[in-house]
């Protein structure tokens, strides 16, 4: 570490294990340039929604699920049946998203076919035109394996709920207060009580996320400053 000036982490948990190792090294606790983005457009949103055949008159569920050891899709598949049978209200759909496309579109395409309600998936998509989709007005929740997906979730102002892999999606969860299962916990029950709670609380848990999202777009701007004025010395 000893070319290292300054070190800068999104988590507190991470910081605290780089100062074992580099304890006179300074750090800083920032967060994610993720939270950097700005809010998408609908309209745009829209667009990329009607392309793939999506009706704009239905509350949408946006969906994405990673390839990872451990992870079992059709446990997954099966909790959010139990829990789209249990809904009164129908108007729901899942829009299927492959966040990184080259590594999500097998697993995606394998869940899509244990899926018994209506969904669709989308092709391969921009960070730019996912912040599209999320700015649709009718986005009511999002349900993600991948850490960035709950981070740009949360800055655009939409409930976000996550199903963690490793344990750096569950410490953004716990910075955005943001709900979680780990994957040693995933049961078809435990699923569906999940997304229950979450569909449920999905307003008041927005706010909460979103209000906590803007601070860390905030330390996102520290970081930026401390690199210039590394540059400058």
């Amino acid at each position: 570490m000893q070319y290292c000036t300054i070190a800068t982490f999104r988590d507190e948990e991470s910081l605290k294990e780089f100062k074992k190792f580099a304890p006179n090294v300074p750090v800083y606790y920032t967060a994610d340039p993720a939270f950097a983005y700005e809010q998408g457009n609908p309209e745009k949103g829209k667009e990329l929604l009607n392309k793939i055949g999506v009706k704009n008159n239905k509350k949408i569920i946006y969906f994405s699920i990673r390839e990872f050891k451990g992870i079992d899709y059709t446990t997954i598949a099966e909790g959010i049946n139990k829990w789209y049978d249990l809904q009164e209200d129908k108007n729901i759909q899942f829009i299927i998203i492959p966040y990184q496309y080259c590594f999500d579109e097998n697993i995606s395409k394998n869940i899509s076919n244990l899926f018994k309600f209506e969904h669709y998936i989308t092709g391969e998509l921009k960070v730019s035109e996912f912040m599209d989709l999320l700015a649709v007005d009718n986005c009511e929740l999002i349900i993600s394996t991948r850490l960035h997906g709950i981070i740009l979730g949360s800055i655009a102002n939409r409930c976000c709920v996550a199903i963690s892999y490793l344990s750096k999606v569950q410490r953004i969860c716990d910075i955005l207060n943001s709900p979680y299962i780990k994957l040693e916990e995933i049961t078809p029950e435990s699923i569906c009580n999940l997304l229950n709670n979450t569909w449920l609380n999905r307003k008041e848990i927005c706010e909460k996320e979103y209000n906590i999202a803007l601070k860390e777009k905030e330390k996102v701007y520290e970081t930026a400053k401390m690199a210039l004025d590394l540059l400058k010395d």
